[in-house]
């Protein structure tokens, strides 16, 4: 069964390869050419991440270290301390594990904050 799997990958590489050749052909550009257009694109593209990016890396710190999560934070966390009481956890069990769970919690911002350990 692996011998016509491979066949048929040989055909469909073969396809492509004839399509990407019918397509140089009928726009009149050598692969070159193409590099070149690529090439060009990507300096504006570059330049226009290079402006953005800042302020999107901004942007996203302001709103995952502000009043409002470091609130939502404290409130999962004192939830989750209350429910694993509730639940008949002892209270020296029940620290530890909502401890825990803020730090994990911290580490997930950070992550998502794009932190780059500086």
């Amino acid at each position: 069964m692996s011998e016509k799997k491979g066949e048929s990958e040989d055909w469909q590489e073969q396809l492509e390869r004839k399509m990407k050749e019918k397509f140089r052909r009928a726009t009149g550009k050598s692969k070159a050419e193409e590099l070149k257009e690529v090439s060009e694109g990507l300096g504006p593209l570059f330049e226009t991440l290079a402006e953005n990016l800042p302020v999107l890396v901004n942007a996203l710190y302001e709103t995952l270290y502000n009043e409002e999560a470091a609130r939502q934070l404290g409130k999962a966390v004192g939830t989750f301390y209350q429910e694993l009481r509730a639940g008949g956890i002892p209270e020296a069990e029940a620290l530890s594990m909502a401890q825990a769970y803020m730090d994990n919690m911290k580490d997930i911002f950070r992550e998502g904050s794009l932190d780059m350990g500086g």
